[in-house]
Order: structure tokens, then sequence, then C-alpha cells
């Protein structure tokens, strides 16, 4: 404790005859997140962030009467103020309004996650009977077929919430 103080009053004598700018709090950019190399509006004004160069959403003519779109790859989705459903090659998602969704469902692994950033998510495996799991905002699901194990875990979702503060500025997450 006499270390630390000593230690400031040190550091406060060397600093008093200079001027100096106060020292600025930066955040650095998260780079294990991905830049979106594109954005989709659905017609329900649902917002999809393609997140590599595999990723795929497919949106049905018949969207207004049945919002169900199909996804692959790796994307970040906001609904709008409905809900809709979302297959993946394994994981069948009922995502409610206003909500956020990191999905990673490459097309031909054997694995998926889910990751529900903010708002409720309803999930069950696309491709055998199963329970349906419910995710809330930090709650992850995740898939491995070959094993048949679905998975509820949790996570912190400050970093996807910086996420969509940079760069969906636009929209709303709650």
């Amino acid at each position: 404790m006499a270390l630390t103080g000593l230690i400031v009053l040190m550091v406060a004598v060397s600093c008093r005859n200079r001027t100096t700018t106060p020292p600025v709090a930066v955040t650095p950019p998260d780079d294990s997140l991905p830049v979106p190399r594109a954005v989709q509006i659905l017609p329900d004004s649902s917002v999809a962030c393609l997140l590599d160069s595999s990723a795929n959403i497919r949106v049905p003519a018949n969207f207004a009467s049945h919002p169900i779109v199909t996804v692959s790859g790796d994307v970040f989705l906001r609904t709008a103020e409905h809900g809709l459903t979302i297959q993946t090659p394994l994981f069948i998602i009922t995502v409610q309004k206003n909500s956020g969704l990191h999905i990673d469902a490459p097309l031909h692994d054997p694995w998926a996650q889910v990751d529900v950033v903010s708002g409720q998510a309803f999930i069950k495996k696309s491709y055998a009977p199963s329970e349906t799991d419910t995710l809330g905002s930090g709650q992850m699901e995740m898939i491995n077929r070959n094993i048949d194990l679905m998975e509820k875990e949790v996570f912190d979702p400050g970093k996807w919430q910086a996420w969509v503060s940079l760069h969906l500025k636009s929209t709303r997450l709650r």
C-alpha cells in the first residue's frame, strides 16, 4: 500500500511541471468479429449482414404471408417489428421481434452455432425431431450432427453489441 502511494506521488511530482494532454480511453476495434461484406434488407425491414464469402440468405416470394428465410454461412440478423423463422442446414430458429442474433451455419459442415445478442429465439434441430430450446440475450446454441449433440451455453454479448453499434448505426436493437 505504501509503495503504491509512493509511485502515485512520484508520478504526480514528475508531471506537475509539464503540460500534458490527459489520456483518452480508446477501445480498440475487435478484429475477431468480421466486417459485413454485404447487407440485405428483408421485405419486413429486418437486416441481414453477410459476414463471409459463403454467407447466403434466401427470401421466398411469399415472405409477406410466410416470413421464413433460409440462411447458410456466417450471418448477423436483426429482426424488425415482427418475428420470423430462419432455416439453416441444422437449425430451425424462430426469432422474436427486435432481436439480434449471430448465426454461423456452414452449408456442408456437421456443426453450427447461434448466438442471441438481444431479444429471444426458439431453436430446434432441422434434421430430426427435437425439443425446442428458448434462448435469450447472452445465450448460444451449438450443434454437432455427427454426434447428434445440441448444447446450450452462455456468452458475453458485449462484443456483438459493440459490433452492432459500429456496423448497424441506423437500426435498433433492444
